[in-house]
């Protein structure tokens, strides 16, 4: 159960991790700037449905993880 539980963080933390590099949480103010102003609406849509697919995958796996965390 040790690793079901390991293996459910890793795939969990992938993904969020995989979504903050979508929603470009780590840039600076003008490099946001840059990329608001330069994509279209497709692309702001297509960005942000996949951030959501992303956290709907990721959010029952870490909730997965902690229940088996906590038996």
């Amino acid at each position: 159960m040790r690793y079901m539980v390991i293996f459910l963080l890793g795939i969990g933390l992938v993904a969020v991790i995989i979504r903050v590099l979508f929603r470009g949480v780590l840039l600076s103010g003008p490099e946001h700037r840059v990329n608001f102003y330069t994509e279209t609406k497709e692309d702001h849509h297509r960005r942000g449905s996949v951030m959501t697919m992303i956290g709907i995958f990721a959010l029952p796996t870490l909730v997965a993880a902690a229940f088996l965390l906590l038996l």
